[in-house]
């Protein structure tokens, strides 16, 4: 019986830390698979359209439409269905620190369509700048990726990330000060720069 209790209590105390680094393992997996299906459809996307995404996006409230020749889709959303179709509803996704993400600073989710992948990835794109000259970085706009879709935690810097689209390509945000700041692991939401870095999420 003692060595039945002891058991209990290692157990008690390991099984929560393997649990939480096993699935920072997965999450870390699942924001590279999402960065490299991401990646190479935008190069694709670029290939096709003299080595730029100036001009790719139409403004139409569904600029994601851009991305369909180039991934493979399970289901696509205009910006009047992504939310509860191709991204978890208001209120049921979160910043890193467990408070709701969707604020008033953060309605454009999905403004301009989203899609579930083929693994169950969420997308959904918001275009800033058609004519991607939104600021000195170039920016056409910004994707949100939950990697897991309506699979929790549905988390900033745990199974969501966001990448910059620019002129030139994808970037994941929170790779550099000058387009975001760095990850700030109250919101998450920067995270996805330093997670690709580490290989790891360190916070």
């Amino acid at each position: 019986l003692i060595t039945l209790a002891v058991l209990g209590i290692i157990a008690a105390i390991t099984v929560p830390t393997l649990v939480t680094i096993t699935n920072k393992y997965n999450y870390v997996n699942g924001l590279k698979s999402a960065y490299l299906i991401l990646k190479t459809a935008t190069s694709a996307l670029m290939a096709n359209n003299s080595g730029t995404l100036v001009g790719t996006f139409q403004g139409d409230q569904n600029g994601i439409a851009s991305y369909y020749p180039y991934l493979n889709i399970t289901k696509k959303c205009d910006h009047n269905n992504v939310k509860g179709y191709c991204w978890s509803n208001e209120g049921s996704f979160y910043f890193t620190n467990g408070t709701p993400a969707l604020t008033s600073d953060w309605t454009y989710i999905g403004s301009d369509g989203g899609v579930v992948l083929f693994n169950g990835m969420f997308v959904n794109m918001t275009i800033w700048a058609t004519t991607c000259n939104y600021d000195s970085n170039a920016t056409c706009g910004i994707m949100n990726v939950d990697t897991n879709g309506f699979k929790g935690p549905n988390t900033y810097g745990r199974d969501i990330f966001v990448f910059f689209v620019t002129k030139n390509g994808l970037i994941p945000r929170g790779l550099s000060t000058d387009l975001s700041g760095l990850c700030d692991t109250t919101r998450g939401d920067n995270c996805a720069g330093r997670v690709l870095t580490e290989g790891a999420i360190n916070y």
